[in-house]
């Protein structure tokens, strides 16, 4: 008989690490809650940044699509679906974290979308960074947050700094709109479900290493 502890090492630390984690929450039926300021953001404004892409795109309307997809290695919720492409919106929180001048994809998120063509049969995909104003409610915390941290007084003219910064209505939309085309790539697809597989594999061994069954 094989000794489980000998398939420890089936996939990456970091993997293992996130693995643990979620299989303790999962027995003990506990979620976790993630939320950055960049989430918010990116959730309160989406239809901006939809309404941005349609409007680059020259498409009258796009809607956020609702539908939650799964088969047996992947799940998901793909930000718009038009008839033969997949489209994912990242909203970016400022103007240093819009990728302006980057010509090659982040790769998680080109794995993104690699999974909801999969998911979704599409061929194509659109991988979109937009930049939209920011909530008011984030701005004050943010300017609430300086003032603090410096011991200023919170004052219009500081306030009035932060909304310069965090809003772009003043900057034209090419600067604001940033849009990497990804083609389906069925061998990366075939990647992502080993690498599933994998981790199947290790979470049953940690169950049974740890006498969890």
């Amino acid at each position: 008989m094989t000794n489980p502890k000998n398939k420890t090492d089936l996939v990456s630390q970091t993997a293992a690490t996130y693995l643990k984690k979620w299989l303790n929450r999962t027995l003990m039926n506990k979620q976790k809650e993630i939320r950055t300021k960049q989430m918010v953001k990116g959730i309160l404004m989406e239809q901006d940044g939809l309404d941005l892409i349609a409007k680059q795109l020259n498409i009258a309307l796009l809607l956020k699509n609702e539908k939650f997809y799964e088969n047996d290695f992947l799940i998901g919720t793909p930000d718009v679906l038009q008839k033969d492409i997949v489209i994912d919106n990242k909203c970016s929180w400022s103007s240093d974290t819009f990728p302006l001048f980057e010509t090659i994809p982040d790769k998680g998120n080109v794995l993104q979308l690699q999974g909801y063509m999969a998911l979704t049969g599409k061929k194509k995909a659109k991988l979109i960074y937009t930049l939209v104003d920011c909530p008011v409610h984030l701005i004050e915390r943010e300017t609430r947050y300086y003032c603090n941290d410096y011991g200023y007084e919170f004052t219009e003219e500081i306030y009035n700094k932060f909304v310069k910064n965090m809003t772009f209505s003043d900057v034209p939309d090419k600067y604001k709109y940033k849009c990497f085309d990804i083609e389906r790539n069925d061998e990366v697809i075939k990647e992502i479900q080993e690498r599933v597989i994998e981790c199947r594999k290790y979470i049953e061994n940690l169950i049974a290493i740890n006498s969890l069954n």
